[in-house]
């Protein structure tokens, strides 16, 4: 967003409010390279589900997620964790993005009927401008987010609560330390690999970048979003053009998939 930011106000003829650090070696490969975690992302996931001859079209579309729907998702995972009476605010509890996450990722397990024995991944996409050490500086012009995984078997995460999943999430947002990050950065430099998406999900918020307020010199957006998805795995949380504290959210499935999916979204009502 500094970047956009810093491009808009320049469009307006405007002094950047924040100067550009250029400087992208902060996030180069080490010297000598020292991987020392397993980066799970780069797994590949024998895809025991989805049919050979499956040519079923993939379909796009937005789904509805008022408030209502995130606070009463919150309050399902706290009694599930701590009971009818949860200690303190629910929304302590998780995040939201966690909360939407969980849940859009056991739907679209449901959705797609996976087998209870198949290995099923969630990536987030994850800034991480503050887990270094020390922190990337601001201003810093680059791109700082990281995929994190986490993988569980199908029937695990439909069988069991919500709250499940939501604790696997957690635990891999958890996991984001400078170390692990400066691992990473070491295994690509080796391996130059693209990301396998069989049976995965990728989970990501635009809801708090903003957007919003970017002026180019004829007014904020009316509404911003992706074009496209950059592959149909992914899910894009967006906010809600009108509705403050509303979402949509952006994903692609197959047709049939997609029904199941958007029915279970509208069950939380």
């Amino acid at each position: 967003m500094e970047f956009i930011n810093s491009w808009a106000e320049t469009a307006r003829g405007l002094p950047l409010s924040v100067q550009p650090y250029l400087d992208r070696t902060l996030l180069k490969a080490r010297n000598p390279l020292k991987i020392e975690y397993h980066h799970a992302e780069y797994d590949v996931l024998e895809d025991k589900s989805t049919p050979r001859n499956n040519k079923e079209e993939t379909i796009y579309d937005y789904i509805y997620i008022n408030e209502q729907m995130i606070q009463k998702l919150k309050r399902q995972i706290a009694a599930e964790i701590h009971g009818p009476s949860p200690p303190g605010p629910a929304v302590r509890l998780c995040s939201s993005y966690v909360a939407l996450s969980a849940f859009a990722w056991r739907a679209r397990a449901k959705a797609l009927k996976m087998a209870a024995d198949q290995e099923t991944r969630i990536l987030l996409v994850k800034n991480t401008r503050d887990k270094f050490n020390p922190p990337l500086p601001k201003g810093y012009f680059g791109n700082a987010v990281k995929f994190i995984s986490a993988v569980t078997l199908a029937g695990d995460m439909v069988d069991k609560p919500l709250s499940y999943a939501v604790g696997k999430v957690q635990e891999a947002i958890r996991s984001v330390t400078d170390s692990q990050l400066r691992s990473g950065i070491d295994y690509y430099e080796v391996h130059k690999t693209k990301r396998p998406m069989g049976c995965t999900m990728i989970s990501t918020a635009w809801s708090r970048l903003a957007f919003g307020s970017t002026d180019f010199g004829w007014g904020e957006p009316i509404m911003t979003g992706p074009v496209e998805l950059p592959v149909d795995e992914v899910i894009i949380f967006l906010a809600h053009p009108k509705e403050k504290g509303s979402l949509n959210a952006y994903a692609g499935l197959p047709t049939s998939a997609m029904r199941t999916f958007q029915k279970l979204w509208g069950e939380i009502v």
